[in-house]
């Protein structure tokens, strides 16, 4: 299990393509929230605001965070489910003739997974931190709430890594891997979708939220970051309706487990599919 776990961490650490696509690509969009759109927005508030303009800012790189975050979440998604789906070809033959069980395989699936994602999304969180510091808006922002921000990430990976195994043992089963590159892209395609939803959406049921595990990260990220109570849509302005964050944590953490126990299950029965096929597609 150690070999696994080692294997697992280092391979999402060393590669490239999260490397690139989920942290520097996530930074540059970081450099132009921070230091072109942030402070246009700042300049433009109406006079009403200004006494209450700390707190404005600090919602507003809370929005910004949520959503960083979501991308490169979606990202290290798309990772997992390349990782997994390359693993998924010797794995009938693992459970069968070694001591690698399905319970094993899954536990180092995702304790890798998610020291890998902490490690990055520490630095991510004092990388956004830092620029929205120094921008010369004249606010120091950090997370208010530490102690939420990180458990959120960490469900947030056990719920990708859920999805991902979901993604993968599905579309073997039942499609076989003729439609397997473009099931990999899915997490960084709902990340998208999700993230234009709540960013340029003017308003939605609530209910939306709560159904969807993106949006329920986006929110639960915006708590811990400003701890203030989430909006359903960040357009929605001043005075907007809210989100319950019991609820929020409650629907990702129901998400995470049905996801988790349908693999369990998926997993236990998984057959040999070549991998050559996928590439030639």
């Amino acid at each position: 299990m150690r070999k696994t776990l080692s294997y697992i961490i280092k391979s999402i650490l060393k590669n490239p393509n999260l490397i690139g696509w989920g942290v520097l690509f996530i930074l540059f969009w970081g450099v132009i929230g921070a230091y072109v759109s942030t402070p246009g927005e700042m300049n433009t508030l109406p006079e009403s605001l200004s006494i209450v303009k700390s707190s404005v800012y600090t919602d507003i790189v809370s929005a910004w965070y949520a959503v960083l975050m979501i991308l490169f979440l979606s990202a290290i998604g798309v990772s997992l489910t390349f990782l997994v789906y390359f693993q998924s070809g010797a794995l009938p033959y693992l459970f069968k003739y070694s001591k690698l069980t399905p319970s094993k395989y899954l536990m180092s699936m995702f304790s890798g997974g998610t020291i890998a994602g902490i490690v990055l999304s520490l630095i991510l969180t004092y990388a956004i931190s830092g620029m929205f510091s120094t921008n010369g808006v004249g606010y120091t922002v950090m997370p208010t709430k530490p102690y939420v921000v990180f458990p959120v990430v960490i469900l947030s990976f056990l719920f990708l890594i859920s999805l991902s195994f979901f993604l993968v043992l599905i579309s073997m089963k039942f499609g076989g891997v003729k439609y397997q590159q473009l099931v990999n892209y899915i997490p960084l395609i709902l990340g998208f979708i999700f993230y234009s939803l709540y960013n340029f959406a003017s308003s939605y049921p609530e209910w939306v939220t709560y159904a969807s595990p993106y949006l329920n990260i986006i929110s639960l990220l915006f708590y811990g970051y400003s701890g203030n109570k989430p909006p359903v849509t960040g357009a929605s302005g001043i005075n907007a309706p809210t989100v319950s964050v019991e609820w929020s944590a409650l629907f990702l953490t129901l998400w995470t487990i049905g996801l988790f126990l349908i693999d369990t299950v998926l997993l236990r029965k998984i057959n040999y599919e070549p991998i050559e096929e996928a590439k030639i597609m």
